[in-house]
């Protein structure tokens, strides 16, 4: 037992050894990273955080910055407002000296829980060293010079001082950095007549600005600002009836006023890289945005409409937004028939269902209790896949659709960037029918796919971030996903280039270089509501959507004012050089059988000597071409032909509107002749003897361009018995001319 204890001790004592070792390194080590650190106090008070947006080639957009109003002093913050941030921030901030280990510890406990990074254990003070002190980097070392600037921020300031720093250098979202700019842009206010529930739902906004904006999220928001406000009933800063009146207090709703949608939109995709990278602004950098100033110019320069619209220009290389412009933000609407190509016909084509050529039935149909029906009326026969999206027909598109089905037509789109809800995988998904529904820009991006030949890029406003001495923050990622293969693409770029000539895009014909297009025009009964225009050649992607926020019917459709300011935007983007033609080295052209297309709905490939008259061209893809051929004229078939006797001739009567000639050979007994070799369809013979046998076979064939024959199979007739004595009309003899009538 002495043994075991004395082990046990030992073993104690060596542990102890170890932690204080462990411990005098770490400290050595600390105070050796640290050493020469010294806190900047100028950039405490002058809250040096600034944003500096730029266009593409570099020159300087927007400034924004915390000191883009005054910096608001701490005094002049109500306390229940710093309460909040206090209350779900950091609620020992009263308490510790700058680093509080207990949560530390916590927080490394769940971490090492979930075997992930995911809590966080900065206090209030350590997040205004980390963003007014210190670079991007995130090292152990910078994190030892954080703890240390935290010591030495808390020895110099008082912790009513500290929070009042940290609420001017912090970044509210939308590109209101500081607690004044976010009173002003949120609720159009200063800080000090800001509520219990304004100040706690801007401490809500803090952890994801972009994502808990209430421009952005009012759902999330809400429950955000709850949160807080639950902290500070239950960490004793309000009492019960102010609790229950600021939980019912309304979210602020966003001005309608749309003065810079570009920069609105720059400063969301900011937000969301900044929780995405887990990047925190510090002091200056420099946002390099993919704006191209003569696009902006010429979008905002387009004339204006009655209702609102909402026009986007993209660049197909890298899906950078050139240029965009909105009355009305970046409002979701239905997509309406401009979601055709990415939820139904390019699906359709990736999976080998259908060729541009397969035609679909364009007549009333009812699929389990829904019957759509086709805008100007159904045609009551059929369409090709390429005719039916040409003229945006909606029974078609619905028989695709349920042929494909709705869930992978949804994983589709889902890769495109549209995420479809449960409630919306229905076969009106066809005709855009969704309860959210899409903006123009992620429109776009779904049809960049064709444009890129099958990649995908989810369109963006920023090419680049960079810190203030010129080193890379933030770059945007060049990969794409493949969501459709090339032939695919290829096959859409051909469709959608017909719909531009002779469809409902028409109105783009005149333009002298290749484009690509498809309209959509959305609303019910009562009249439209929304109309869109998408157009894309090989080096952009252009927009166009025209309706009303509140719903108010339009008087256009898609193919109307949308389509010819689409067109107005791509003759002003090529001034000199125009954009190439799409390739289609995937695509073969194939001749198929035109009298079996248009008679019996089959694509068949047509025989290799059939004329030029009865043959189709179509193009499909060279790794799937159609299959079954047709041997209509190497191997003529016909029906069988009809035979009479009247008991003075035999008539055969042979199928008509045929390219075949005839022969028929004629036995009786051992003699066989060749009465006819030729294109007549009646044969007579009256060339019979009594009581004979005759048997006739015919032959039909086809004498090619080059002279050589195919014939068909023989087909003999029934056998012909002739009379013992057949009835005879006696010959006149002469004229009735040749005497006098009375004669």
């Amino acid at each position: 037992m002495r043994k075991v204890l004395k082990i046990v001790r030992n073993t104690l004592l060596l542990f102890l050894f170890f932690l204080l070792f462990l411990l005098l390194a770490g400290t050595i080590v600390f105070f050796s990273v640290t050493s020469g650190v010294t806190l900047n106090t100028e950039a405490l008070s002058e809250s040096a955080t600034a944003v500096h947006i730029t266009d593409r080639s570099g020159a300087i957009l927007a400034d924004i910055s915390a000191g883009g109003k005054e910096t608001v002093a701490a005094e002049e913050i109500p306390d229940h407002v710093k309460q909040a941030f206090v209350a779900t921030e950091d609620k020992r901030f009263y308490a510790h000296r700058g680093v509080d280990p207990k949560r530390m510890l916590k927080a490394a406990y769940k971490n090492l829980l979930s075997r992930s990074f995911k809590e966080g254990a900065s206090t209030i003070s350590q997040q205004l060293v980390k963003n007014t002190q210190l670079s991007g980097e995130k090292t152990l070392s910078r994190k030892m010079k954080e703890i240390r600037l935290t010591f030495a921020l808390e020895k110099l300031y008082s912790k009513d001082e500290i929070l009042g720093c940290y609420l001017n250098a912090i970044y509210f979202g939308h590109s209101a950095f500081g607690i004044g700019n976010a009173s002003d842009f949120y609720f159009h206010k200063p800080v000090s007549e800001l509520t219990v529930a304004e100040g706690a739902m801007l401490a809500g906004v803090i952890p994801s600005p972009n994502r808990y904006s209430p421009f952005v999220s009012p759902t999330l928001c809400k429950a955000r600002r709850d949160l807080v406000l639950k902290n500070l009933f239950t960490q004793g800063y309000i009492d019960a009836a102010t609790y229950e009146d600021a939980l019912s207090t309304p979210l602020p709703t966003q001005s309608s006023a749309c003065d810079k949608p570009y920069l609105d939109l720059v400063y969301a995709e900011l937000g969301e890289i900044m929780e995405r990278e887990r990047l925190t602004i510090e002091q200056c950098v420099q946002v390099r945005s993919y704006i191209d100033p003569s696009v902006q110019a010429l979008l905002e320069g387009l004339p204006q409409a009655e209702c609102d619209r909402v026009y986007a220009v993209i660049g197909n290389e890298d899906c950078g937004v050139k240029g965009y412009y909105s009355t009305c933000g970046n409002i979701v609407r239905s997509p309406a028939s401009a979601i055709k190509p990415l939820a139904v016909y390019a699906p359709a084509l990736e999976e080998n269902l259908i060729f541009p050529c397969t035609p679909i039935p364009d007549k009333k149909t009812d699929f389990n209790g829904y019957s759509p029906s086709d805008y100007g009326g159904e045609t009551g026969g059929y369409l090709s896949a390429k005719e039916a999206l040409a003229k945006s027909a909606n029974i078609p598109a619905v028989h695709v659709l349920n042929a494909l089905g709705t869930e992978r037509s949804c994983a589709y789109l889902q890769k495109l960037g549209i995420a479809v809800p449960a409630e919306d995988m229905a076969l009106t998904l066809a005709l855009g029918a969704m309860q959210r529904g899409t903006d123009l820009l992620t429109l776009c991006g779904g049809y960049t796919a064709f444009a890129n030949y099958g990649l995908y890029r989810a369109p963006r406003f920023i090419a680049e971030i960079t810190d203030g001495n010129g080193k890379p923050l933030y770059t945007a990622e060049p990969h794409s996903e493949r969501v459709f293969a090339e032939d695919t693409a290829q096959l859409m770029n051909g469709m959608l280039e017909y719909t531009a000539k002779s469809g409902t895009a028409k109105a783009l014909r005149s333009l002298p270089f290749a484009v690509c297009a498809k309209t959509g025009t959305g609303g019910t009964n009562a009249g439209n509501t929304d109309a869109y225009t998408l157009a894309y050649t090989t080096q952009d992607t252009v927009g166009a959507w025209y309706g009303n926020r509140n719903n108010e019917k339009i008087t256009m459709t898609g193919g109307g004012i949308p389509c010819r300011t689409v067109k107005r935007i791509l003759e002003s983007l090529y001034p000199e050089r125009f954009p190439e033609p799409f390739r289609e080295n995937h695509i073969a052209t194939v001749r198929i059988d035109k009298s079996a297309y248009t008679n019996a709905q089959r694509i068949l490939l047509a025989d290799p000597i059939a004329p030029v008259c009865s043959v189709l061209f179509t193009k499909c893809k060279k790794s799937y071409p159609p299959t079954e051929r047709s041997d209509y004229y190497s191997h003529p078939t016909v029906k069988k032909p009809t035979l009479q006797y009247d008991g003075e001739r035999v008539t055969i009567c042979m199928e008509k509107n045929t390219p075949f000639r005839y022969r028929i050979f004629r036995q009786c007994g051992d003699e066989e002749y060749v009465m006819q070799d030729g294109a007549k369809t009646v044969f007579c013979d009256t060339d019979l003897m009594d009581e004979c046998i005759y048997e006739y076979t015919v032959i039909p064939y086809y004498r090619a361009e080059n002279g050589k024959e195919y014939s068909g199979k023989a087909i003999r007739l029934p056998k012909v018995t002739t009379k013992k004595e057949r009835i005879r009309i006696p010959e006149r003899k002469h004229s009735i001319t040749e005497k006098p009538w009375w004669e």
